[in-house]
């Protein structure tokens, strides 16, 4: 650990994430990974891993037909490094060993889950570890329930861990396409409450934030007693689901996609694609078929994706929500954004300022390129980059088709949605010193 002094965390994130992404690269390439003749070309092997380590789900190729038992058990442990996080797996192994750790490595962790406290790191660290392989256990002995009579028990076996972990992990990879049908993920099971219900509660339960799950198993069912941030993912997470069930319930209902469906199928459905995109990147209907007004609604939850500290994507719950409130105090007259009797500081304002700004600008220049490249509908491209900048993994169905060039933006933009827009600038900013101006403020007309 003695090299994290010399290092700033930002950077050791960075350099993280792209070690492990290029060791999964380089075990893909192996000949026993690939079911076809020969090792696949590295292109696919990148983008492959770096999907997976950044829990995406976008793929140029179907991982049953594609990879081997060995491909596919490389791509699962890739999903539940890229989880939980590097760091947070070797705190808890030192925790294990009851090995202490210096506070340049609990900055670190700090950093990676987004805590706000140095004390407690590797307590947290084994908490997480410990949470994320018990809810996932919980999930595969449920769809296992299911799956093994389906598929026999070893296969069932496999199948129900694999999705378990994908889920939880809101990675979107499926081993489903020796079954269904290449690129099928859910689709099969788009009627099934049963499948439905596990894969929805292992993704909403692995976006919230592994902060949450502690604030919530300490104070229980005493809602005062959240942290700020535990209320704001809580009250934000219930109010998109619902509301994005409503809305594609509401566009969808008499069209072609529910058509001859039953209302608790297409209630369920309708759950599943308002849940999905933020970011599990699992599908049960074709989204190319989607209506336009669902096509909106799809993009916007993958841009906002998940809760800080989870497995999810996306600029985060927490950055709309202050947002809002922000609209909110501007409309009320007030100088500061308050929550709860509580004001929040005008540095997260300006932070959330800068991630939005940066991860749009991101979007909008990655689908100019990939349109320009390779020709692509507008639509079908900003999805497909806010699918990957948004660590989602939902497709238009294009991404097998596009060039090199174009898969290369696509695994810019997973990396970059994985360890954070801010995370990069720190990393790559130089180190500067707490600057207060003594400038005379200023007003500049807005509006």
């Amino acid at each position: 650990m003695a090299i994290i002094k010399k290092i700033s965390p930002p950077k050791i994130i960075l350099l993280g994430y792209m070690t492990i992404i290029l060791t999964g690269a380089l075990l893909l390439c192996l000949p026993f990974a690939s079911t076809k003749p020969g090792s696949c070309d590295f292109v696919t092997a990148l983008f492959t891993a770096t999907s997976a380590t950044c829990v995406t789900g976008l793929v140029v190729v179907d991982t049953a037909i594609e990879w081997t038992l060995f491909g596919q058990i490389v791509i699962m442990l890739l999903i539940q490094i890229g989880g939980i996080g590097f760091m947070t797996i070797a705190l808890s192994l030192l925790a294990l060993r009851n090995k202490s750790v210096d506070s340049a490595t609990k900055s670190l962790m700090q950093m990676s889950i987004g805590g706000s406290k140095l004390s407690g790191s590797q307590k947290l660290a084994l908490i997480i570890s410990m949470g994320t392989f018990s809810f996932e256990f919980i999930g595969a002995t449920l769809l296992a329930l299911r799956f093994c009579p389906q598929f026999g028990f070893w296969k069932g076996l496999y199948y129900s861990i694999f999705h378990a972990v994908s889920a939880f992990c809101n990675a979107g990879f499926d081993v489903l396409g020796k079954e269904f049908g290449p690129f099928s993920s859910f689709t099969t099971y788009s009627g099934d409450v049963y499948v439905c219900l596990i894969i929805l509660s292992l993704i909403v339960i692995g976006g919230i934030g592994f902060l949450v799950w502690t604030d919530v198993a300490e104070n229980k069912y005493h809602f005062k007693r959240y942290k700020m941030n535990t209320k704001i993912v809580i009250i934000t997470t219930l109010i998109l689901i619902v509301s994005g069930t409503i809305i594609a319930a509401a566009s969808e209902w008499n069209g072609a996609l529910f058509q001859g469906r039953s209302i608790s199928d297409k209630l369920i459905m309708s759950a599943f694609i308002s849940v999905t995109p933020r970011t599990a990147g699992f599908n049960t209907v074709d989204m190319s078929l989607l209506h336009s007004t669902t096509y909106l609604l799809v993009v916007l939850l993958m841009a906002i994706g998940g809760s800080p500290g989870s497995t999810a994507g996306g600029v985060k719950t927490t950055a709309l929500a202050l947002v809002f409130l922000s609209i909110v105090s501007e409309f009320q007259g007030k100088d500061a954004v308050e929550c709860f009797g509580r004001r929040i500081k005008s540095g997260a304002i300006k932070k959330v300022v800068c991630l939005i700004t940066v991860f749009f600008s991101l979007i909008i220049i990655a689908s100019a390129l990939i349109c320009a490249i390779d020709g692509v509908a507008l639509d079908a491209a900003i999805f497909e980059t806010t699918s990957a900048i948004g660590t989602v993994g939902l497709s238009f169905g294009i991404t097998p088709t596009l060039s090199n060039a174009s898969r290369i933006i696509l695994i810019l933009l997973m990396y970059t949605g994985r360890v954070g827009g801010l995370t990069i600038i720190l990393a790559l900013s130089r180190h500067r010193k707490p600057y207060s101006s003594g400038y005379p403020e200023v007003e500049i007309i807005i509006g």
